[in-house]
């Protein structure tokens, strides 16, 4: 789960896709550049370029002295090149295809376990609004310190649930409050708040004190709409 975290934090920047390039129903030739502003004045040229170049997607912010990482899309990466080598700036090649990173974090990762037949959640793959919620009813009818409550609906009418794993009721102790999925195509984010939620819930023998000292609440998906949108 580590690795599988990791490798799709990493990926969960390059969705991040500035609006000017996001129209698209494919990103092959995208490519992701690492320039280097060394100095005060390489960051500000760097940061008109990212005011000037609309076609120029920013995956970081520019910072003096470290690394700045620019998508660019076909046709437009010797205009890039030529940019930055007319004010010297060193630069190489990250990503030589975004298209084949994205298909890359589509294949799931090898299953270490046979699925529960009593919800669709797994920890191997990335899964719909419907599929978490069929684990939220799971752990709510299998453990008698959880319950689930639905908090509002989104725009689209979809059902904001919120998670509540509290021993001997909600509001009597310390709370800790957990989202994800705020920005949509982060696609990682619910599933590692699901995972986390898995971790308490179903090992809680393992760590019984975080549960006895804290009142613990979880929101899997904060954007539905644009999840479901992302996944479409």
């Amino acid at each position: 789960m580590r690795c599988f975290v990791v490798f799709v934090a990493l990926f969960s920047a390059a969705l991040a896709l500035h609006d000017s390039v996001i129209d698209v129903e494919s990103f092959t030739g995208f490519q992701v550049y690492r320039a280097y502003a060394n100095g005060q004045s390489d960051a500000s040229y760097l940061q008109t370029l990212r005011t000037i170049r609309e076609h120029y997607d920013y995956w970081t912010e520019v910072r003096i002295n470290g690394p700045v990482d620019i998508m660019v899309p076909p046709g437009k990466q010797e205009q890039l090149e030529a940019d930055l080598e007319l004010k010297g700036i060193s630069y190489e090649i990250m990503i030589p295809d975004v298209q084949k990173l994205i298909e890359l974090e589509k294949l799931a990762a090898p299953s270490k376990g046979a699925p529960n037949p009593k919800h669709a959640m797994t920890w191997d793959d990335y899964h719909t609004l419907e599929d978490m919620y069929t684990y939220l009813d799971y752990l709510e009818e299998t453990f008698d310190f959880v319950t689930t409550e639905v908090i509002g609906q989104s725009y689209e009418g979809r059902d904001m649930r919120v998670v509540k794993v509290c021993r001997g009721g909600c509001g009597e102790k310390k709370a800790v409050w957990i989202d994800g999925g705020i920005h949509a195509r982060e696609w990682v984010s619910p599933a590692t708040v699901t995972w986390m939620l898995m971790e308490l819930v179903e090992n809680d023998a393992a760590h019984a004190d975080l549960t006895e000292g804290l009142d613990w609440y979880f929101v899997a998906s904060a954007n539905p709409d644009g999840y479901a949108f992302s996944r479409d």
